[in-house]
């Protein structure tokens, strides 16, 4: 019986070498950066702007309903805060934290099916494709959802229940 020998078809062997070469970085090495483009600004649960209505009223009105000034909500203050407290540390750390009941990692990424039925229809309504949105959980009840693009995390969602996707009771 004869060995076969492979058969060169095409020399690819070549004297070029690259003038530069790019040093390509994991987003697990990089801080987090926000963006808000496609956060949810208008659900009465989920939204990422502050809930309280911010109005300046009439002290001299008796019945308490004139009101002089409305100003326009913000960015929720405990949403802000723990973003710029999470911005000095890598994705690889917030995504490695563990902890908690389940003793799982605090923040990952959560198939579309599994959160609960309003926010499958309201992912739905925003015109969200993705198969799966990145929780980034900021306290015990506190969660952030959102799509994680390289190392930066669009913010969709302000979850201040923990209701979006409600651990699984053990």
């Amino acid at each position: 019986m004869s060995a076969k020998v492979p058969v060169i078809a095409v020399d690819v062997s070549s004297n070029k070498t690259p003038r530069s070469t790019e040093k390509v970085e994991s987003s697990y090495h990089m801080s987090p950066s926000w963006r808000f483009s496609r956060a949810d600004t208008e659900h009465k649960d989920w939204s990422v702007l502050d809930s309280f209505n911010d109005v300046v009223e009439d002290p001299n009105d008796a019945s308490g309903t004139a009101i002089l000034h409305q100003f326009s909500k913000s960015i929720d203050h405990v949403l802000l805060d723990a973003l710029k407290a999470r911005e000095s540390t890598t994705w690889g750390a917030l995504a490695t934290a563990s902890g908690g009941r389940t003793r799982g990692t605090n923040s990952h990424h959560i198939p579309m099916h599994e959160l609960i039925k309003s926010a499958q229809d309201r992912a739905t309504q925003l015109g969200i494709v993705e198969d799966e949105l990145f929780s980034l959980r900021l306290d015990g009840t506190h969660r952030v959802f959102g799509v994680l693009e390289d190392s930066v995390f669009n913010v969709i969602w302000f979850d201040r229940k923990h209701e979006i996707c409600p651990p699984a009771k053990r």
